[in-house]
């Protein structure tokens, strides 16, 4: 079960798209591909096969919803792909399973120099893959999911965003409460 908070805000807002970050973005394909491999991969140790199924619900919130990602998370996704700890036929099939499913998500991007109008001290802290979907979620009116606290804390003062810890321990803490 969701978070009330939650529930109430994809009612509410009813958004049609969400921008998902990578960490997050990378939960969900390696869910996809096979759950038993979230523990093996250096960036979803931290997660579980639940904190899969968590993300499956909430996603399962929107109706009708559009996954927006930027090329600036293409290149991550790819770039951490590869220095997953996979094996080669595993990464082979999970590589497979991306493509499958980026072919469902819609692509967008803010052009780089509207990026390069931003303070530098912005671009220093954030890079510009955090700022792209920053500047997305302003222009399109889409919310941000993350679990950077970081990327989470500045975004609040700039459009909406939903962070996953969130979600995951409300997730859990009803589940310790049953």
């Amino acid at each position: 079960m969701l978070d009330p908070g939650i529930q109430r805000y994809i009612l509410d807002k009813a958004p049609q798209g969400l921008i998902i970050d990578t960490n997050i973005l990378i939960l969900f394909f390696i869910g996809a591909y096979d759950q038993s491999y979230i523990k093996e991969c250096k960036r979803t140790s931290e997660y579980t096969e639940e904190d899969f199924e968590t993300l499956k619900e909430f996603l399962n919130c929107f109706k009708g919803l559009k996954i927006y990602i930027t090329p600036h998370i293409i290149s991550e996704i790819s770039n951490l792909s590869i220095t997953s700890g996979f094996s080669s036929s595993k990464l082979s099939g999970y590589i497979s399973r991306i493509v499958e499913l980026i072919k469902e998500m819609n692509e967008s991007h803010i052009e780089v120099n509207s990026l390069l109008q931003l303070d530098i001290t912005l671009i220093k802290e954030f890079g510009f893959t955090d700022l792209g979907i920053i500047e997305l979620s302003k222009k399109y009116n889409i919310p941000i999911l993350t679990d950077d606290g970081r990327l989470y804390g500045y975004a609040l003062s700039q459009t909406d965003v939903i962070n996953f810890k969130h979600i995951k321990y409300y997730s859990l803490s009803k589940s310790l409460n049953n």
